[in-house]
């Protein structure tokens, strides 16, 4: 294939991601008009609740970076019927995963209802029903991109947007429920988007064969995990932060602003998608890919993009999202801040699927270390700032944000870019 025809088939894989995720943006979006027939503060309990299960889901962080490496690896049949035995093996082992955090956390129920002021011990439940399919949608994603089955990935994507509007619409409005209805709303979307995941590598997990080494998967897992992981963090910790912190009726203008900052990494990630199989691909055939350079500038390009619109239009996004809540309105004033403080962090995001998709580990450490900072500055400075003025505080929260997003930015670069040359010009000396 030349490198026109690369580049071509890049942009058209990407361009299909960009109009899944963006049409399941703009349906998850399209889900807070409808929360605006609950009562405000149950849209910061929503919002708190999402990141929560997101977050428990650390754990399986690197889940689908594993599944893409080695599906995208199975370039003969020995290695596919390795693939199918690891297949079998992990999909026990989710479940397993699954039910002890299910019993590590029932005894945690009061604690967690009080600390994030859930008005439905219902929605706990719910929650953990989401981590099971948090569990589970990377897992068959991450088949689907490692086999560069992006016309399936794409239709996985779309339907966690769309069938989760629909439910958590009959949940809201028929039924008249609240937050723990649209988790429950929440729940039937992914669990589609799990569904579409699975079909069409439904093959896999009926092929047998081949062996499965839980040791060296793990040794795997752990420090991909531990990378995506800490990604994850700098990008959802802040909401939990300030649910546990403010009052629910204060909350909920932070939770109006980090929906906003959820649809920029909406927007960027399919490009680092689309990237990460076709490096694997190409370290497996020894092959070269300028797949990183397309997914880099691209993701930077749209990322500017949606913050310069965020910075000259702030108003714009919270009155689309909340056009029948016009108290949200106010909170424009932390949009352009916002915007530019998560840029760094969706940039770092490429940078450190680049480093994972190529086994540089040495990185992993180093973006651990910034994550525990930023959990540990945000609980200090939360723990020492008034609530009264609260805005004033969520600025203080979101500046933070952005500066560990830069940390995270220049500790990836760092190995990304000054690694590759140290590896080169070692390369060159023997």
């Amino acid at each position: 294939m030349s490198a026109a025809e690369s580049k071509a088939t890049f942009f058209k894989q990407s361009g299909w991601l960009v109009i899944a995720t963006s049409m399941s943006g703009a349906f998850l979006m399209a889900v807070y008009p409808i929360l605006g027939k609950l009562p405000s503060e149950e849209v910061g309990i929503y919002v708190s609740l999402l990141r929560l299960f997101t977050l428990l889901g650390i754990g399986a962080a690197g889940l689908q970076i594993v599944m893409a490496q080695d599906a995208a690896a199975a370039i003969n049949d020995e290695l596919k019927l390795r693939l199918a035995a690891t297949v079998r093996a992990v999909a026990k082992g989710v479940f397993a995963l699954w039910l002890l955090m299910l019993l590590i956390c029932a005894p945690l129920q009061e604690q967690i209802v009080s600390t994030f002021k859930i008005t439905n011990a219902l929605a706990v439940w719910v929650t953990m029903g989401l981590v099971l399919m948090q569990l589970l949608l990377p897992f068959v994603q991450g088949l689907l991109q490692g086999m560069q089955n992006f016309a399936w990935l794409g239709w996985s994507i779309m339907l966690n947007g769309a069938a989760r509007v629909l439910a958590i619409a009959v949940a809201v409005i028929l039924l008249k429920g609240h937050s723990a209805a649209a988790l429950t709303g929440a729940l039937f979307g992914m669990g589609a988007a799990v569904f579409a995941g699975y079909w069409p590598s439904r093959p896999l997990f009926k092929l047998r064969g081949g062996t499965f080494r839980w040791f060296d998967w793990l040794k795997r897992l752990v420090p991909l995990s531990a990378g995506v992981g800490s990604v994850l963090v700098v990008m959802n910790a802040d909401m939990l932060f300030i649910q546990a912190h403010f009052p629910s009726d204060q909350s909920k203008f932070y939770a109006a602003v980090a929906m906003v900052g959820i649809g920029l990494v909406t927007f960027t990630t399919p490009m680092a998608s689309v990237m990460f199989p076709k490096l694997v691909t190409s370290v497996a055939k020894g092959q070269r890919s300028n797949s990183f350079m397309l997914a880099l500038a691209g993701t930077a390009l749209l990322g500017i993009f949606g913050a310069l619109v965020c910075t000259f239009l702030p108003e714009l996004p919270l009155r689309i999202l909340f056009f029948n809540k016009p108290e949200f309105w106010i909170s424009s004033q932390l949009i352009p801040w916002f915007m530019w403080c998560m840029l760094p962090v969706t940039v770092a995001n490429v940078m450190v699927s680049d480093l994972l998709a190529k086994r540089r580990f040495a990185v992993v450490p180093f973006l651990v270390v910034i994550a525990a900072a930023y959990c540990w500055t945000i609980h200090q400075y939360l723990a020492s700032a008034p609530t009264e003025d609260h805005f004033t505080v969520f600025k203080g929260v979101i500046q933070r944000l952005g500066l560990f997003a830069t940390f995270l930015l220049l500790a990836a670069a760092a190995f990304s870019f000054l690694g590759s040359q140290s590896a080169h010009f070692k390369a060159q000396a023997k």
